[in-house]
């Protein structure tokens, strides 16, 4: 998904084009140092003012999660076969693959150089089985790091 930037401090900016990975959890960071403030350890975003400056530090893979459950009717539930609490997934997306892990659902795997329009799951196929690994793994690692319980505190 494209994020616009448009900083009124930053003209010589207007009209650049950044290809590079940023996340929601970067604009807040980056409105702090903005606006001259250091942005606290633990937030879990990034400043994206390098990359308005032209020297853009990318991340190396997304992530996000979502919970598609349907609680006032109830039709994903229902659709899918699972209960309330298992409608939901999180997903990491690199330059070339999309891995998504579902709380009850097989995962998916898509390598986005040779199928941009995610069409062949290869999240079964024994030659990708490495590459279904690695991506499970740097969800899990991203997933413990960013674990509810951290606290401004503790870092």
């Amino acid at each position: 998904m494209p994020l616009i930037v448009r900083d009124p401090f930053r003209p010589q900016g207007y009209g650049t084009t950044v290809d590079a990975f940023s996340e929601n959890i970067d604009i807040f960071p980056t409105i702090m140092e903005a606006v001259g403030l250091t942005p606290p350890a633990h937030l879990d975003g990034r400043s994206l003012l390098p990359a308005l400056e032209s020297r853009p530090e990318p991340h190396e893979a997304v992530f996000w999660e979502d919970d598609f459950r349907e609680v006032a009717m109830g039709a994903a539930q229902a659709a899918l076969d699972l209960p309330l609490d298992a409608c939901n997934m999180a997903v990491v997306r690199t330059a070339r693959w999309k891995y998504v892990h579902f709380a009850a659902l097989p995962p998916l795997l898509f390598d986005l150089d040779n199928d941009p329009a995610e069409l062949v799951n290869l999240a079964d196929d024994h030659a990708h089985a490495a590459i279904r690994i690695e991506m499970a793994e740097r969800l899990l690692a991203w997933r413990a790091e960013h674990l509810d319980w951290r606290s401004p505190a503790s870092n």
